[in-house]
């Protein structure tokens, strides 16, 4: 039985491989039919095989080129330094803050002086 595993096996590795002649095919498809087991097998085989493609294309992912892409989408230079562009929004996002923050501490003491002023007026 084992052998018969072992057989087996090399002809699904063959099959992956397209290498498969058509008696070793037939040969292939009488031994997934025989057993239950050999269905469990063959299907897990392929599983695996899937699995194997598909870590062998994150290793082709370079790395480095994708730490550059996040980099740039974050803003920052290769030198590590912060690209102008999102130097100058930043810049401008402060100046607006400030700004809004200026306005609001105005207004906050014209309106504690006024009222003041009325509840002395008032007494």
């Amino acid at each position: 039985m084992k052998k018969n595993n072992d057989n087996a096996i090399e002809l699904v590795i063959d099959e992956f491989e397209m290498n498969l002649s058509e008696e070793e095919r037939i040969e292939l498809q009488k031994w997934v039919h025989e057993n239950p087991e050999n269905q469990k097998l063959y299907r897990e085989l392929h599983s695996l095989r899937k699995g194997l493609d598909i870590l062998a294309e994150y290793k082709k992912l370079d790395q480095d080129r994708s730490w550059d892409t996040l980099e740039q989408k974050l803003g920052y230079l290769s030198d590590n330094r912060i690209n102008p562009v999102i130097q100058m929004r930043k810049k401008q996002r402060m100046w607006w803050l400030s700004a809004a923050a200026i306005l609001i501490c105005t207004i906050g003491i014209t309106a504690f002086l006024w009222i003041n002023a009325t509840t002395t007026l008032s007494t």
